[in-house]
């Protein structure tokens, strides 16, 4: 059967096929394939991904978490510069595959969990048993309050912030002894959300940025990097 004739029949019976594009990233060692609804924005997370690469005491030989993968660009950085064990996740199955594709096609090995969307699960951390500890958690969350109403805004809204609240109000007690949470967000009402939040929850913040948080518009490129370090008690 010819192409011609397999793509008519394609579109007879309804079968949607992924479209894929390939991008390049200049940290990693292959270009990234991406595929329909998997958030695509580099911008977002251009410091983090700085800092991963110029910051080896950082990653090497770490445990490392990516909480919303997406295509894997942020994890497999992770792989590229010498982490021992990457965990990604994310809400969208498409994502789940992509950095699953990505790091096969790249040679890298990342364990990857789908995070259900049933209301029942609003955990950053539900996928995995209460025993589970990291060197490094690493983000770039949904910027915004809103409500997600198909699979492509999950990558854009988190409503009320519930996904940063998790990751911050837990995100202690899945840290190995020295470790730390990098976040990598482009809106002043999240960043400002996170500096109210490190106060209550006794983290010390790290800006990796000079750029004044009252000077920018709600939502900016490229994205702003905090860190957030428990602080002993």
């Amino acid at each position: 059967m010819s192409i011609v004739a397999i793509f008519a029949c394609v579109c007879l019976i309804g079968i949607v096929v992924p479209h894929r594009r390939r991008v390049h990233v200049a940290e990693l060692p292959r270009d990234l394939e991406l595929l329909d609804s998997v958030f695509w924005e580099p911008g977002d997370t251009d410091s983090l991904r700085e800092l991963i690469s110029t910051s080896p005491k950082l990653i090497s030989g770490k445990s490392v978490l990516d909480i919303g993968t997406g295509s894997g660009l942020v994890a497999l950085c992770c792989c590229q510069f010498g982490a021992a064990e990457v965990t990604a996740t994310d809400v969208n199955p498409a994502a789940i595959e992509c950095a699953q594709r990505n790091a096969k096609r790249m040679g890298f090995q990342i364990d990857t969990k789908l995070v259900p969307v049933d209301g029942k699960h609003t955990s950053a951390f539900s996928v995995f048993d209460s025993t589970k500890r990291f060197d490094l958690i690493v983000s770039n969350p949904p910027w915004e309050d809103g409500k997600p109403k198909q699979w492509s805004d999950y990558a854009l809204y988190d409503p009320e912030f519930q996904l940063l609240d998790s990751i911050m109000r837990e995100g202690k007690s899945r840290l190995n002894p020295g470790g730390k949470i990098l976040l990598a967000y482009g809106c002043v009402d999240a960043i400002r959300h996170v500096n109210r939040l490190a106060e209550e929850l006794q983290y010390d913040v790290v800006v990796f940025d000079d750029r004044d948080l009252d000077g920018l518009p709600p939502l900016f490129l490229p994205g702003m990097l905090l860190g957030l370090v428990p602080k002993a008690l």
